[in-house]
């Protein structure tokens, strides 16, 4: 009779479980690829064009102010106070902003209250284009202000609105503008003619 002899170590070891060993989590492509490209636009954020700056809301140090249309009536009011305003050596208060503006604006003072003049001040401010002088209620313009008033005003008297109305206006005569823009269609015509654009 045969005796049961004890089976050596290596046979059971064939049955002893798998021991896993931790493996390095690797990130797929596609993620880092992700990463890469967020952390690329947000070095690379672009900043608000000039002209948006101005004319959309703003906030500094937590403090909110208003946009400040270009083609608002009262944006372009309160820009042409600031072209006055830069001449007062000692600045201007909320009641001689509310004293010029109202005739800008077709309005009896009255009718503008400080709550309202106090809201165009702040946007004023905000935007950089008054500063408050130290422990009084006076304002000036600053030079960034007057530069930007001085343009703006400019460009909407000068240009815009004596153009629009020529532009529009299907009655009115002939004119220098309307003939240049005459002339542009007709070239442009052309060449789209020439290179088969159009029928």
């Amino acid at each position: 009779m045969a005796r049961n002899l004890p089976l050596p170590s290596s046979h059971w070891s064939r049955y002893s479980p798998t021991v896993c060993r931790p493996t390095s989590m690797k990130v797929p492509r596609c993620s880092r690829a992700s990463a890469s490209l967020s952390a690329f636009r947000a070095s690379r954020s672009v900043p608000k064009p000039p002209f948006r700056a101005v004319a959309d809301p703003i906030v500094v140090e937590g403090q909110r102010a208003s946009a400040l249309p270009f083609d608002s009536v009262r944006t372009q009011a309160l820009l042409s106070a600031l072209v006055v305003f830069h001449l007062l050596p000692d600045g201007f208060r909320n009641a001689d902003l509310r004293a010029l503006l109202a005739p800008l604006l077709g309005l009896d003072p009255s009718l503008m209250t400080q709550g309202r003049m106090s809201c165009d001040l702040r946007r004023l401010r905000l935007h950089g284009l008054i500063e408050r002088l130290p422990g009084t209620h006076r304002y000036t313009v600053t030079t960034r202000g007057f530069h930007l008033a001085v343009f703006l005003t400019r460009v909407h008297h000068r240009l815009l609105r004596d153009g629009l109305a020529d532009i529009l206006d299907e009655h009115a005569a002939d004119n220098a503008l309307r003939h240049e823009l005459q002339r542009l269609d007709s070239v442009v015509q052309q060449i789209s003619r020439k290179h088969r654009l159009i029928a």
